[in-house]
């Protein structure tokens, strides 16, 4: 280390070869900040931030930890783009502030870096709790509130509990996908950044559905083609109304909810909202799908149900 000095939170200054720097990007909750990032490599952001490093110096410091698997190394917990720049300049040192965090704890300083800054995709952010929640060990027996959480995180409790729920809900690989931009399994291709709003789509279907319901968001089908929305006002209404009625269908189910009386007639009173309906046969045909949707989701899971519970053994 060039250069050596410890304030009084025992927060050491230090300019540090690269060299001996690990800048993981797996350690980032920001996803694009990659120079191997050709799109990213060429944007403004980044080429403002190298040009004025080139004329006036690193004069924010980033942060660095111990890297525990390699003495005499760090890993790059904040500062991703100035590294990228300084590399990219050929400057022999970095400047950053080396903490003694725990990896928990440092994830968490990468989040809160990032959240700080209002371009932090939610699909980021996603990545950014997932991976606190896994270094810090945190299961739902140790769990803290989410109040205390999102605190923690310097998130609103709201948002923090969306998120929690897509961890909880979703599949690794549509999550994975979802920051990506892509169609699961995809690494190449034009990427679409989804907010959290619409992404709350594929957390409340059966995991089973997922891709599918996360490739509707992309506008695409199973087959990668794309799909282009129905202009019919029935077939929207019942493409709506199957999803809305799976969806009551699994809450039913679940015993969340229940519902008494001629379910169909019920639908039927519910998509007379529905303005763009006029006729009372399209009124009738969409509660129809939702009907069939529902009666599917919630038939089709409970014998499911049954069948597993007729494998289990009887309790003595």
């Amino acid at each position: 280390m060039a250069k050596n000095d410890k304030n009084a939170s025992n927060e050491e200054y230090s300019e540090v070869p690269v060299g001996k720097i690990n800048a993981d990007p797996a350690w980032n909750a920001r996803s694009t900040w990659e120079s191997a990032d050709s799109e990213f490599e060429q944007s403004n952001s980044l080429q403002d931030l190298t040009a004025d490093i080139k004329a006036n110096g690193q004069n924010t410091p980033g942060v660095l930890i111990p890297d525990p698997k390699n003495p005499g190394q760090f890993l790059l917990v904040a500062g991703f783009r100035r590294f990228t720049a300084v590399k990219a300049l050929g400057i022999p040192t970095f400047k950053a502030f080396i903490r003694n965090l725990s990896p928990a704890r440092a994830r968490r300083e990468n989040l809160v870096e990032n959240t700080q800054r209002a371009d932090l995709s939610a699909a980021d952010t996603n990545f950014g709790i997932k991976e606190y929640i896994r270094e810090a060990g945190l299961t739902s027996a140790n769990m803290p509130s989410q109040e205390v959480m999102a605190q923690d995180l310097g998130l609103s409790q709201s948002y923090l509990s969306k998120h929690l729920q897509c961890i909880e809900k979703v599949t690794p690989e549509v999550l994975q996908a979802w920051r990506s931009g892509l169609p699961v399994g995809r690494v190449e291709g034009v990427r679409q950044e989804i907010g959290l709003k619409k992404f709350m789509a594929v957390a409340q279907v059966d995991r089973d559905r997922q891709a599918e319901q996360w490739h509707l968001l992309l506008g695409i089908n199973e087959a990668g083609e794309p799909v282009k929305a129905s202009k019919d006002p029935v077939e929207k209404a019942k493409a709506e109304a199957k999803r809305i009625g799976a969806i009551l269908g699994r809450l039913v189910r679940d015993e969340v909810i229940t519902i008494d009386g001629d379910f169909k007639a019920d639908l039927t009173a519910f998509v007379e909202s529905a303005g763009e309906l006029k006729k009372p046969s399209e009124k009738e045909a969409v509660a129809g799908v939702l009907a069939l949707s529902f009666a599917s989701a919630k038939t089709g899971e409970e014998e499911d149900k049954k069948d597993k519970g007729d494998k289990q053994p009887t309790a003595n």
